[in-house]
């Protein structure tokens, strides 16, 4: 075989084992988050970026930018404002969907940007304060039905999973609950801790240190997956609440009009960040399920998501914009 034969096959070898990319970033990687550092997808992305840098999986540096406000709004607007540069990307979640239904300045999903990956899916679970005087889900229900009103539950912004939850409880189970909406997870805690709020829908990650401490009790899970951290949490379905609840995922989108050499490149960067041990140890500890599609997937996933997420506004009554 002559040299240029061999240096051919060496280079089809590096090529299909990834070694090799027609496109590679040359210079910084821009991360864009939607909410303050401390807020969940701000939290997953520096997990992820901390993989990335242990593992040396990319030339150049990759950085967080918090672009918060409007919920989604600020941060999506920015990701269009970049359109075709692919060294701008953002962590999305069901947010960034929500807020396109429910807000008519939020024009832009992770739809209408690049599609890259969908990394995993969030469960949640139904907490009170441990000196909370309701000790079940049921006398927080009958309470909310007996009194209207009365019942005062935490939450993020009203484009987020746990608005449309309360929206749909409200049609579900009868009850009418008062939602009060804070900035920031640290507010939307200190307010139950505090007795502000009697109720709260958290991730398990975040739940569970605060089991750990004391200061808050688990009274039911939203969906039917084990969590091993709480395996006493019976489902809503329990509690003869029929609900269909939306998955809840989170993914990777890039800026609109990117090459598709960077998409490939980005979509593999991440399927191998989920295949590390680092990564794995981190689903456990945070109590998520990883569930890694592609772009293409990625792109009909959130046409989905978008259709399922309209429905359950609809039928919880709540009027959308799109």
């Amino acid at each position: 075989m002559n040299i240029r034969a061999m240096a051919l096959g060496v280079l089809a070898t590096l090529m299909a084992t990834g070694a090799a990319w027609a496109w590679e970033p040359s210079e910084p990687i821009e991360v864009v988050v939607h909410n303050a550092p401390g807020g969940g997808n701000d939290i997953l992305a520096r997990a992820l970026l901390s993989i990335i840098e242990r593992e040396k999986m990319v030339p150049v540096r990759m950085q967080v930018a918090n672009r918060s406000g409007g919920g989604s709004t600020t941060a999506a607007a920015y990701m269009k404002e970049k359109a075709g540069n692919p060294h701008v990307i953002a962590v999305f979640s069901n947010l960034w969907t929500s807020s396109t239904l429910l807000q008519a300045e939020a024009t832009v999903a992770p739809a209408d940007l690049t599609p890259i990956a969908t990394l995993l899916f969030d469960p949640a679970v139904v907490v009170v304060a441990k000196d909370s005087p309701y000790q079940s889900l049921t006398e927080l229900l009958d309470k909310g039905k007996a009194e209207p009103g009365k019942i005062k539950m935490g939450g993020g912004s009203v484009s987020g999973r746990e608005y449309i939850m309360l929206q749909q409880l409200k049609s579900a189970a009868g009850i009418d609950w008062k939602y009060i909406s804070f900035p920031s997870g640290g507010e939307r805690v200190a307010a139950l801790l505090g007795g502000h709020v009697d109720v709260m829908i958290m991730e398990p990650a975040e739940a569970a240190e605060l089991v750990r401490g004391g200061q808050i009790r688990v009274l039911a899970k939203a969906g039917k997956e084990e969590i091993a951290e709480f395996p006493e949490a019976k489902p809503l379905s329990d509690f003869g609440i029929a609900i269909e609840l939306v998955s809840a995922a989170r993914g990777v989108a890039g800026t609109p009009d990117i090459p598709a050499e960077a998409v490939d490149y980005y979509a593999d960067l991440f399927k191998r960040v989920l295949e590390t041990q680092e990564w794995k140890d981190y689903a456990v500890k945070s109590m998520v399920t990883t569930n890694f599609m592609g772009p293409a997937d990625s792109k009909a996933f959130l046409a989905t998501l978008t259709d399922e997420m309209r429905q359950a506004l609809k039928s919880s009554g709540i009027e959308v914009v799109r």
